[in-house]
């Protein structure tokens, strides 16, 4: 994505008519052993102005640090608290997010205290969805896209060292395409298998005219026809072990990859292809072991009722109408 709105169905997140998307790189602590990496900007108390301008849609890298002081756990129940440790940290990006929300005052988050003896308060928070964790950009890298020395130092990036930086486009796809190319192999687009079973969505009279054309318009030139830049064909009729085959399957600039259910029509009455969408994203998922919000789902039709699209906004489906080419 570089900057257009691709809010169909709810999924994508749009940012509003005229704003710009802004990029940022953000650091982390290492988890907790107990915790997963942390979709979010997190910023101290003071040093909130750093964030001012996050916005909805922007899209933001995460640095996670080497190591984080043991933080003291208090518990509700009245028991003695104890010393919670970190993860050791990748040093590195680690993650792809989307903000789904501007910077906002968490009113209840408890001051943490560290073993080091330094306490913060970080009850600045704008949350995000995650886009990618299945790259990686290590710290040394990182800093030479950025134009920097090989001793920069990320933990203290940004206005008053807040650990929010605000980035160039150009440097966020430099960043992300280092991250992609650091992509574990079994993350990887799988290859399609030799033999499968037919799937009998097509019914014995085999494939339309018209589901073949928009099949191959969409494979061919997928950033023309769905109005999504940066989109790359993967594979088109890409067969599961469960004799079922997603039409096209793609991948955008961010990583992720997208099943494509094509349709020459979709009403309330059949709605055999918004099942079919479902299915694949998640049975892709599988197939290249990616978390499932790494890969989206989209149903291509010329025409698609609004009912429709108001059932794929619910189970993040998302619609793409196109209108049918003049005979």
């Amino acid at each position: 994505m570089t900057g257009e709105a691709v809010n169909r169905t709810g999924r994508e997140i749009s940012l509003a008519a005229g704003v710009p998307r802004r990029y940022w790189l953000t650091t982390h602590w290492p988890p907790l052993e107990t915790e997963d990496v942390s979709l979010g900007v997190y910023i101290c108390n003071g040093r909130q102005e750093a964030g001012r301008d996050l916005q909805v849609g922007d899209m933001v890298l995460i640095y996670e640090a080497g190591s984080c002081p043991d933080v003291l756990r208090r518990k509700a129940d009245g028991s003695p608290p104890e010393w919670l440790k970190h993860r050791s940290g990748r040093k590195g990006i680690v993650a792809i997010i989307q903000l789904s929300e501007a910077l906002l005052l968490k009113g209840d988050e408890p001051e943490t205290l560290y073993r080091d003896g330094s306490k913060r308060l970080w009850c600045w928070q704008a949350q995000g969805r995650m886009v990618n964790v299945s790259g990686f950009v290590p710290s040394r890298r990182a800093a030479e896209v950025m134009g920097k020395g090989t001793g920069f130092h990320f933990r203290a990036i940004g206005k008053r060292q807040s650990g929010l930086l605000e980035i160039t486009e150009a440097t966020y796809r430099a960043l992300v395409d280092e991250f992609k190319s650091n992509r574990p192999r079994e993350k990887a687009p799988p290859a399609k298998r030799r033999v499968f079973r037919p799937s009998p969505e097509h019914g014995e009279g085999g494939e339309g005219a018209i589901h073949k054309a928009l099949k191959e318009a969409v494979y061919s030139d997928p950033s023309k026809v769905l109005g999504i830049s940066d989109l790359k064909s993967i594979h088109m009729e890409y067969p599961f072990t469960t004799g079922d085959r997603a039409d096209v399957v793609l991948e955008d600039f961010e990583g992720r990859y997208i099943a494509v259910e094509v349709e020459p029509a979709v009403t309330i009455d059949d709605l055999t292809g918004v099942l079919q969408a479902v299915k694949y994203r998640y049975m892709f998922a599988v197939d290249c072991r990616r978390d499932n919000d790494e890969v989206r789902a989209f149903l291509v039709a010329h025409h698609i009722d609004q009912d429709v699209v108001e059932i794929c906004r619910r189970y993040g489906v998302e619609c793409f109408p196109i209108p049918r080419p003049p005979e």
